[in-house]
């Protein structure tokens, strides 16, 4: 029963989709040269999440007004650029992302009007590439940057070693780090499973980490220990 729901909530929201909003962000896109749609795409998003079931909740607030720092996920599930999307809410943040979603139509425009950095994750060289356009991102602090630090999905629900070098960059040009854990989207749409399951989504946000005088190591083992903490207590709590 579940699943024929679902399946009629996803042909409702595809009409709207196509039928309404795309047209509405394309014309953004030919008018309004420059724009970021970071609101048109997250209602978007928020009706996608809902067509396939996906009852999200928010615990924590993205600070507004506030220096441009570092979002760090967990990247447990095909969900997580819809997750993000709906989090950020029209903030103005530059993600790092698989290349191939530059593949998918409706996203691929949102991708490239948000300036997103993508990256080939069969090639490791293309890492040199990307942790350059990190760089630039961060040095001129214009934007929030969004990035998986593990690089790439988990097939299980543990978390994947996390890339030092993204932190070292942290570290060089000194910028705030903010962990989101993402809880419950493995079960709803998993990287080894072909079928969205219906089910309830948690993003959780308590704390900052400053660089202060910590070392790569350091940063990278202080935010996957908070990430890490946070989906503890929401398993204990909700799960």
């Amino acid at each position: 029963m579940k699943s024929l729901i679902t399946f009629y909530r996803f042909s409702l929201v595809m009409g709207v989709v196509l039928f309404i909003a795309l047209p509405i962000t394309i014309q953004h896109m030919l008018v309004d040269n420059g724009r970021m749609l970071g609101k048109e795409f997250a209602f978007i998003c928020k009706k996608l999440l809902w067509a396939f079931g996906g009852e999200l909740t928010i615990d924590g607030k993205f600070p507004k007004n506030s220096e441009k720092m570092v979002v760090m996920i967990n990247h447990t599930s095909r969900l997580d650029i819809i997750l993000t999307t709906i989090y950020f809410n029209g903030e103005l943040g530059i993600p790092v992302v698989a290349k191939k979603l530059f593949w998918i139509p409706i996203l691929r425009f949102w991708l490239k009007r948000n300036n997103a950095i993508g990256v080939n994750r069969k090639d490791p060289r293309d890492w040199v590439r990307v942790y350059k356009e990190m760089e630039k991102v961060l040095q001129e602090g214009k934007y929030h940057l969004f990035i998986c630090p593990e690089g790439e999905r988990s097939l299980t629900r543990e978390m994947l070693p996390f890339k030092l070098a993204i932190f070292k960059l942290v570290a060089k040009h000194n910028k705030t780090i903010l962990p989101v854990s993402v809880i419950g989207a493995f079960e709803v749409s998993s990287k080894k499973d072909l079928f969205i399951v219906p089910g309830p989504i948690f993003m959780v946000n308590k704390e900052i980490i400053k660089v202060k005088d910590r070392t790569k190591e350091e940063l990278a083992k202080v935010t996957k220990e908070e990430i890490q903490y946070q989906i503890d207590l929401c398993r204990r709590n909700y799960f």
